[in-house]
C-alpha cells in the first residue's frame, strides 16, 4: 500500500474529510487530495502536520510495511519521506518500530537542508558523514563536517543542517528515542 493510500484511510478511519483535515493542519484541501492520489510528495513538515493530526507516528503510518527482521539490505530500506522541495531523502536502516535506537540515512542534493529554523526535540542523536560536507548549526554554534567526522546532539538542543558541498551529502543519523524529530523540513 503507498503512502498516499495509506493517508487517506488513516483520514477516513477518524471520520475526518479532506476539508476537516485541511482545518486541522493548514494544508489546502487540493494539497491533501494530491497526495492522497499519489500526484504530490509531501514534504517532511507537511507529512508532520498530517501524522500530529491523525494522532500517528511516522512509525505507525509504515507500519503496513514493518516486520521485525535483523538484516536489511539496501535494497530493502524503507523510505521515510523524499521531500523534492527540500532535495533531502531519509531512509530507516532497521526494521521494527520497537527498537531503542532508530539508525536512519540522510541524502542531501546539492542545496538539500533539514529546515528552516533550527529545532530541538526529544530523544539524542548521532551523526556521521559517510560523503560529502555538511554544515550543521548545534545550539547556535556553525559546524562544517567532511567525511569521517561526526556529531552527537543532546536532546532539546536545537539544530539544523544542510549540503555544503557541490556534490551529494550521505549522513547516518543514530536517534536514541523519538525518531520524529529529525523528519523534519519545510
Amino acid at each position: 500500500m503507498e503512502l498516499g493510500e495509506r493517508l487517506k484511510n488513516l483520514r477516513k478511519k477518524r471520520g475526518l474529510t479532506l476539508k476537516q483535515l485541511s482545518e486541522i493542519t493548514g494544508l489546502s484541501v487540493g494539497f491533501l487530495s494530491n497526495i492522497e492520489r499519489e500526484l504530490n510528495s509531501p514534504t517532511i513538515s507537511s507529512l508532520r502536520k498530517i501524522c500530529d493530526s491523525l494522532n500517528i507516528s511516522f512509525f505507525e503510518l509504515l507500519k503496513p510495511n514493518i516486520q521485525e527482521q535483523r538484516i536489511v539490505r539496501s535494497s530493502e530500506r524503507t523510505e521515510l519521506v523524499n521531500s523534492r522541495m527540500s532535495k533531502t531523502r531519509y531512509e530507516m536502516l532497521t526494521v521494527g518500530a520497537n527498537k531503542k535506537m532508530q539508525p536512519i540515512c540522510i541524502t542531501m542534493a546539492p542545496g538539500g537542508f533539514s529546515g528552516e529554523a533550527a529545532l530541538g526535540h526529544e530523544g539524542e542523536e548521532f551523526g556521521y558523514v559517510i560523503k560529502g560536507k555538511l554544515e550543521i548549526e548545534v545550539g547556535g554554534e556553525t559546524f562544517w563536517l567532511e567525511e569521517g567526522d561526526s556529531v552527537y546532539i543532546e536532546e532539546f538542543v536545537p539544530h539544523r543542517y544542510r549540503n555544503a558541498g557541490d556534490g551529494e551529502c550521505i549522513t547516518i543519523w543514530v536517534v536514541h528515542g523519538q525518531i520524529q524529530g529529525l523528519l523534519r523540513t519545510t
